[in-house]
């Protein structure tokens, strides 16, 4: 057999062909593929995930449901940029960015007008 391959695992001898060990089944060869892709965010693109979620938590938690609704299309948006990340898109992943940062703005903006509405209604409700 001029054409053999050993096995790193067992140190089995294999044609030269073979994919696996038949001594212990261990993979002999590396395919070749596509490089995987990063999931690692490049520096300008922040996802948001983190404040959205805590705006929809705190909106929620206080009753202020006002504020809760943008926050979780803000959320919405920030699950899509690591999705958009993933796939190798990433000037969809900016917009994707930018329009999360666009509803977390508006969230904490709502989010004083919703405690206001939520005592006025306590206070009549107590009095």
């Amino acid at each position: 057999m001029s054409n053999v391959q050993r096995c790193s695992g067992c140190g089995q001898e294999n044609t030269g062909d073979a994919v696996f060990c038949v001594g212990c089944g261990q993979r002999l060869t590396e395919e070749i593929g596509p490089a995987p892709r990063s999931t690692v965010p490049p520096d300008d693109i922040d996802g948001h995930l983190m404040w959205s979620v805590f705006a929809a938590v705190v909106g929620l938690l206080c009753f202020a449901v006002l504020p809760a609704i943008p926050a979780a299309v803000a959320v919405v948006h920030a699950i899509r940029v690591g999705d958009r990340v993933t796939a190798g898109d990433l000037e969809a992943a900016r917009q994707s960015s930018r329009e999360a940062e666009k509803w977390l703005k508006w969230a904490g903006r709502l989010l004083p007008v919703g405690f206001v509405i939520m005592f006025v209604f306590v206070i009549t409700r107590l009095f």
